[in-house]
């Protein structure tokens, strides 16, 4: 190991990197990361005035007890924002896949490829274990199962 590192930094010292070779331009330093060198100054006021308003919670809850008041007008939300009522209508979402039966879509697909590619198929059927090949027919079954109530509805 010690004589490849050797190996390895001996090749590398004959080369040039990127950082040698890279023309800087020292005018280019203030706006590097996208963000104006003024604009720090406003990150710095904001992080201010967030650990203030963190502090001053912090003493709320220190003299009263851990039952304070969160609901300040000072723009860094309260507990009514993380309520659990907007959960509700997002579980109540309906999606595309909502509509597929994955039972009777994976019975189609099967039959589909036993179908029309009778070799694949078999290779896919043959190379499963016991416990997978009986797990796919319950899976089968099942789908036999829905498609009737569907039809009964």
């Amino acid at each position: 190991a010690i004589e490849s590192r050797d190996a390895l930094e001996k090749m590398y010292q004959g080369s040039d990197s990127d950082a040698d070779t890279f023309d800087w331009d020292e005018n280019d330093d203030d706006e590097f990361d996208g963000i104006a060198e003024g604009d720090d100054d406003d990150v710095d006021d904001m992080e201010n005035e967030y650990l203030k308003h963190l502090s001053s919670q912090a003493s709320k809850a220190l003299a009263g007890g851990e039952d304070f008041d969160n609901d300040d007008d000072d723009g860094f939300g309260s507990d009514d924002e993380d309520s659990d009522d907007n959960l509700e209508e997002e579980f109540s979402l309906e999606t595309p896949l909502d509509n597929i039966n994955a039972y009777t879509h994976l019975q189609e697909k099967l039959s589909e490829m036993q179908a029309s590619n009778t070799a694949a198929y078999n290779v896919v059927v043959q190379s499963l274990n016991p416990e997978n090949s009986q797990f796919l027919q319950s899976l089968i079954e099942e789908a036999g199962k829905q498609r009737a109530e569907q039809q009964q509805a």
